[in-house]
């Protein structure tokens, strides 16, 4: 199962600040929703999070993987 990543437009919310960088809606930007039921972020800027492509399996932002115990990311995919 892929992630989910897509394009900012799928994620836009009015006035719904996103990512670690706090940054509102952005048309052009690359985003991927962390797959932590409990993330209090949800959607990250590609760039922000240091991808380049959309990973395989599940991914989990670093707040998430630090609060669950995951080393790397790739421990926790399906």
């Amino acid at each position: 199962m892929m992630p989910l990543a897509i394009n900012a437009s799928a994620a836009e919310r009015p006035g719904k600040i996103y990512c670690y960088c706090r940054c509102p809606y952005d048309e052009v930007s690359e985003m991927i929703a962390c797959d932590g039921e409990d993330c209090r972020i949800e959607w990250f800027h590609f760039e922000c999070v240091g991808i380049m492509v959309p990973p395989k399996g599940k991914w989990y932002c670093p707040d998430c993987r630090k609060k669950h115990g995951i080393v790397q990311n790739n421990e926790y995919c399906d």
